[in-house]
């Protein structure tokens, strides 16, 4: 059987890093990139493909990887690596990604998720957008996707794998997931699959019809439902956003202490990065302040004379 290895990119220890660890254990976690300089969003990206081009070419093709962000993701514990392991095969796919749907979202939400995440769309149920923080798949497969990623100039990699797999197009939708077909550039034809029912992964994020969406938005300030993993089927849940899931880690017995929530991660950092896809809506406001100063002071000056 297929060698399975849980890997994750970290330049730093730091989130809930060791919450991932205790949930995992005894499955080890690898821990690729510590002590390296991160530069932007894509930079995952790339120390993944270094570490799969030097040190995973010794592996057998057939090792099954499990990537998954470090900080803000947890395993549940009420199932074993082994019966992922065996859910993976028996969906018969190179790579299986993890996604969010947006078909159910508000209607500005999906706007700006298919401006900034460039979202896969299938009929009127679908809006997909795959998530780099989890997905799994074999080392023959793993290489060639995160090259021709890397091949797409962006500064997000969920754009780039939306972008990679938009080409992989006519998309066939199963009981589970969402299968494509992906050839590389000599030819050889994988089968990539998008968990599109959370059996295997789930990416959390709150709801935009709720007040829970704007409070992680525009202040950092949300815990996920306390029984969000014993209700959920899935092996590994992905709470992006910088959540605070000290709760949930103490409800779980996971260790964790109270300065695990990424202090780095604030709203500056993550509306810096995303700002450049508003820069139309950012020069409307500017406009529109510009706009109203230009008035008072007419007006001041006015009722001055």
């Amino acid at each position: 059987m297929s060698k399975i290895v849980v890997v994750t990119v970290a330049t730093h220890e730091e989130g809930y890093i060791d919450s991932l660890r205790d949930g995992l254990y005894p499955t080890p976690l690898l821990v690729v990139g510590l002590g390296e300089r991160w530069d932007n969003y894509t930079t995952k990206t790339k120390l993944l493909h270094n570490y799969l081009m030097q040190e995973g070419v010794k592996l057998p093709q057939d090792t099954i990887f499990v990537v998954c962000d470090a900080y803000d993701v947890l395993y549940n514990k009420r199932y074993q690596i082994a019966d992922l392991q065996q859910e993976f095969l028996a969906r018969n796919v190179d790579i299986m990604f993890s996604s969010f749907n947006f078909a159910n979202e508000m209607g500005y939400v999906k706007y700006y998720a298919n401006n900034i995440l460039r979202p896969i769309s299938f009929d009127s149920n679908f809006i997909l957008s795959c998530n780099t923080g989890l997905y799994m798949g074999y080392r023959r497969a793993l290489l060639p996707v995160l090259e021709k990623m890397l091949s797409v100039y962006d500064y997000d990699d969920e754009r780039r794998l939306n972008t990679v797999l938009r080409e992989c197009e006519p998309f066939k939708l199963l009981d589970t997931m969402l299968t494509c077909n992906f050839k590389t550039a000599d030819n050889v034809l994988f089968k990539f699959g998008i968990d599109t029912t959370n059996s295997l992964f789930l990416t959390h994020f709150p709801a935009s019809t709720g007040l829970e969406f704007y409070r992680l938005i525009f202040f950092g300030d949300y815990s996920p439902p306390l029984n969000i993993m014993e209700k959920s089927r899935a092996f590994f849940v992905h709470f992006i956003g910088n959540q605070n899931l000290d709760q949930i880690c103490r409800k779980e017995g996971l260790y964790h202490n109270e300065l695990t929530k990424m202090r780095k991660y604030t709203i500056a950092h993550k509306w810096a990065h995303y700002a450049r896809y508003f820069y139309f809506e950012i020069g409307v406001v500017i406009a529109i302040v510009i706009l109203v100063i230009w008035w008072n002071i007419k007006m001041y000056k006015r009722n001055r004379k």
